[in-house]
């Protein structure tokens, strides 16, 4: 999967440092060589970035009905 695939995506995530975060992805930068930061909006309206080597686990979360 592509990092831009998870756009607009609400997901869960954990990073290397044993933190979780929970949110939609806003957007993807791909800056050279082979840094990519991902930005999340979380579950408390927080604006967060995270680059894609800090994240040992991240997955999609079904919208609440």
């Amino acid at each position: 999967m592509d990092w831009k695939d998870w756009i607009g995506k609400r997901v869960f995530l954990r990073t290397k440092r044993d933190r979780f975060y929970s949110g939609k992805v806003l957007d993807i930068k791909e800056e050279p060589p082979q840094l990519i930061f991902i930005m999340l909006l979380d579950k408390f309206g927080n604006k967060m970035m995270f680059l894609s080597s800090e994240i040992v686990e991240i997955r999609e979360e079904k919208e609440k009905l």
